[in-house]
C-alpha cells in the first residue's frame, strides 16, 4: 500500500480537474435554485396581510428616520451655541422634523416593494401620484407627530419612549390614508387600461 501522501498527490490534480469542470455546472444549479427560491420567497412574502407589510415596510423606513433623527441630534446638540436661542429651544422638533422629511423618500420605496405592488409605481402617472399621496400623508402625519413628541419630551416622558408612542400613533393614520391613495391609484390605473 503507497503512504497516503503520494497516493494523494497523484489522486489530487484528477480531482482538481474535475472540480474544475464541475463548478461551473454547480454554480448555475445554484444561482437557479436561489432564483426559485427568491420567487417563493416574494410569493409567500405577499400572503402576509397588507398590514403585516405595512409594519415590515415601516420597521425599515423607521430604522433609517431614527438614525436620521439621532444624526441630526447630535449635529445640532453639538452646534447649539451657533444656534439662535429659539432655535436651542425646540433642537428635539427640529432633529425630528428634517429626518422625518428625508425619510419619505425610500419610505415611500419600500411601501411599493414591499406593502402596496410595484403595480403602484409602475408609471410616472402612478409614481408622481402615489409619492404626492406619500408626502402628503406624512407630513400631514410628521406636523402632528413633531408636536406630539415634542410635547411628551416636554412633560418629561423618556426621548425613547416618546419616539415609539408617537410612531405607534401615526402609524396607523399613516396605514390608513395610504391604503386608500394606493387603492385609489391602482384602480383608475385599472380602469384607464
Amino acid at each position: 500500500m503507497l503512504p497516503l501522501s503520494t497516493s494523494l498527490k497523484s489522486v489530487a490534480p484528477s480531482l482538481v480537474e474535475e472540480a474544475i469542470q464541475i463548478a461551473p455546472i454547480l454554480a448555475a444549479k445554484q444561482m437557479s435554485q436561489t432564483s426559485l427560491d427568491f420567487d417563493r420567497l416574494h410569493r409567500d412574502f405577499y400572503k402576509l396581510s397588507e398590514v403585516i407589510r405595512f409594519a415590515i415596510s415601516g420597521s425599515l423606513g423607521t430604522v433609517i428616520f431614527f438614525l436620521l433623527e439621532r444624526l441630526f441630534y447630535g449635529g445640532l446638540t453639538r452646534n447649539a451655541e451657533k444656534l439662535p436661542q429659539a432655535c436651542r429651544t425646540y433642537i428635539d422638533g427640529m432633529s425630528y422634523m428634517a429626518a422625518y422629511i428625508i425619510q419619505i423618500v425610500p419610505q415611500h420605496l419600500f411601501n411599493a416593494l414591499l406593502v402596496y405592488g410595484m403595480e403602484t409605481i409602475s408609471t410616472r402617472a402612478k409614481y408622481v401620484k402615489t409619492l404626492i399621496g406619500c408626502y402628503s400623508t406624512y407630513l400631514l402625519a410628521m406636523i402632528g407627530s413633531t408636536f406630539l413628541n415634542t410635547a411628551l419630551i416636554k412633560n418629561g416622558v423618556d426621548r425613547n419612549v416618546a419616539f415609539v408612542l408617537t410612531l405607534g400613533i401615526f402609524s396607523c393614520v399613516n396605514y390608513l390614508l395610504l391604503h386608500h391613495i394606493n387603492q385609489t391609484v391602482t384602480r383608475k390605473g385599472t380602469k384607464n387600461k
